[in-house]
């Protein structure tokens, strides 16, 4: 068992039948709630207040495998800007 959490604010389409499984696109932002800190290249810490985290996640479920059994693809890509 594993629980996938792509959620925040974004957009996405949700469940687009292709034949053989249903794709699903989204993008979310999320900020860090009174910023964040990082370190730079001289090992100094600084502090920046605007920080965004964007997702992009994509997934094909309803892969038929075997008799009663069913999968999910997926894959997330993030970063921080």
């Amino acid at each position: 068992f594993y629980y996938w959490d792509i959620s925040g604010p974004g957009a996405g389409l949700e469940n687009v039948d292709l034949g053989f499984g249903k794709l699903s696109l989204a993008a979310t932002r999320n900020s860090e709630s009174g910023g964040s800190y990082t370190f730079s290249s001289d090992d100094t810490k600084k502090y920046a207040a605007k920080t965004a985290n964007d997702v992009f996640d994509i997934r094909l479920a309803g892969l038929e495998t075997n008799p009663g059994g069913v999968l999910e693809l997926g894959v997330d890509y993030g970063r921080a800007n």
